[in-house]
């Protein structure tokens, strides 16, 4: 079954990842996707550059994991129904 846009999100675990995280962003949001970032305790812009590329950004003050970034993401969406229409 393929997805549909319109209730599709794609969840990006990222920590320190200001150089790149803004061009993938973009990418996925020029395809119609939306992007849940989930800045992972980054000491650099990373949530800056998300957000400034259309992301949707959950910060962490430190560093969790890539494991529970992604869980928490995932739960996120299932809960709100802002997110997933």
């Amino acid at each position: 079954m393929a997805a549909l846009i319109d209730n599709t999100i794609v969840v990006i675990p990222s920590y320190n990842e200001s150089r790149t995280i803004g061009n993938i962003v973009l990418g996925i949001v020029n395809m119609g996707l939306s992007v849940l970032v989930i800045d992972d305790g980054s000491t650099d812009n990373t949530e800056r550059v998300a957000l400034d590329n259309g992301a949707m950004v959950i910060r962490h003050r430190q560093n969790l994991g890539k494991g529970f970034s992604v869980r928490e993401g995932i739960k996120l969406f299932l809960k709100k129904p802002i997110l997933n229409g």
